[in-house]
């Protein structure tokens, strides 16, 4: 794929956005695009081809100084104090009480430590890590203005990475950044969650060169059916998916263990904030809840917040993210079930919080699911 096929001028990721039908979400940052005109189509790419989505600027930070990674490594769950340069790692920022603050992916470059967390939680993550820093040598900027993040996703993604970049998939893993430069283009690349079930890469490319490679991109992929694909569409896949994502899955109302991502906490590497708390969970098994997906056994599921139940009117747990799947035709979502009722196949009732009684007379079949497409 040469970079020389196309002449952007001085057309920005915005112009080339409208130029493909963009319809973007008002209330989010700039380049937050709800859909591209077709949903059906990017929701077809996501499972047959490839997809190309922009992160959103925010939640993308720049963090510099001497005392940066020792400083992460006594604040957060996992070991960072020794992460070379260009080496990934992830990491979660947890309060007294063992809680989510934010989950965040860890980019060493040497002379500084680029770091991506949830958009929502910007403001309350900077002033959290400020807190902290007393005198440590520890600098943390948004990074919004410099760089921008191109997620490539769908099972075609492999082809399309080594089409891009001459990377096979196999040759990137989810602990290494590789510099690519395609015709004076250079961009980096990484897979931030490495998973047989989905295939899935960053790119890495400074904001003033992004409009250029992503028109190159979108120009020629021989035949790959790639598609840019708007928020509508991912939300659909994340769900159907069973894929955790802030602020709905990750908050301060969850800790790791119960969020499933206990694989990114240390339980060697000595005291962090929030450590006593989580380290009891897991010694004395004292979890109480897990992340489920659920499917809705009947039909014309209304939007809601909805409370789950067990047959026997005990309270079960709550449905955090809802959708309509296209895939089995029936609503389904994420949840934060109780131990008890969280096993594969366990039929509870759904039912909306309303007004004083906290239940709705209306209730809806659901069922506890390992994979719900």
């Amino acid at each position: 794929m040469s970079m020389n096929q196309t002449n952007t001028g001085s057309a920005s990721i915005r112009d080339i956005f409208k130029e493909h039908g963009a319809i973007f979400n008002p209330d989010r940052d700039y380049l937050c695009v709800q859909n591209f005109g077709s949903i059906e189509n990017e929701y077809h790419a996501l499972y047959n081809s490839a997809g190309i989505r922009i992160l959103p600027d925010k939640g993308i930070y720049k963090l510099h100084g001497t005392d940066t990674l020792d400083f992460l490594h006594r604040i957060t769950t996992n070991e960072t104090k020794n992460l070379e340069k260009n080496r990934v790692t992830r990491t979660i920022f947890t309060n007294e009480n063992g809680r989510i603050i934010d989950y965040a992916t860890l980019i060493n470059y040497g002379d500084y430590l680029l770091m991506t967390g949830c958009p929502e939680y910007e403001e309350k993550l900077l002033k959290w890590i400020e807190k902290y820093i007393i005198v440590d040598d520890v600098n943390v900027l948004p990074f919004r203005d410099e760089i921008i993040i191109i997620e490539i996703l769908g099972p075609k993604a492999d082809q399309f990475v080594e089409l891009l970049s001459g990377n096979t998939g196999s040759s990137v893993d989810e602990r290494r950044l590789i510099p690519i430069s395609v015709d004076n283009v250079s961009f980096d690349l990484i897979r931030p969650h490495m998973n047989d079930k989905f295939h899935h890469y960053w790119i890495i490319v400074e904001q003033k060169i992004c409009a250029e490679l992503l028109n190159s991109m979108l120009d020629d992929h021989l035949g790959l059916e790639i598609s840019l694909i708007g928020e509508e569409a991912h939300e659909i896949f994340r769900i159907e998916n069973g894929l955790p994502s802030s602020p709905n899955e990750f908050n301060e109302n969850i800790n790791p263990h119960e969020a499933g991502i206990i694989s990114d906490v240390s339980f060697t590497k000595g005291c962090y904030i929030g450590q006593e708390v989580i380290a009891r969970l897991d010694t004395y098994d004292k979890v109480q809840k897990h992340l489920r997906s659920i499917v809705f056994q009947t039909d014309n599921v209304p939007d809601g917040d909805y409370m789950l139940y067990s047959e026997d009117n005990i309270r079960a747990g709550h449905i955090t993210s809802l959708t309509y799947s296209r895939k089995i035709k029936k609503t389904v979502g994420l949840g934060y079930i109780r131990k008890s009722y969280s096993k594969d196949n366990t039929r509870l009732k759904a039912k909306i919080e309303t007004g004083t009684n906290n239940k709705s007379p209306e209730s809806f079949d659901v069922l506890v699911v390992e994979n719900p497409v």
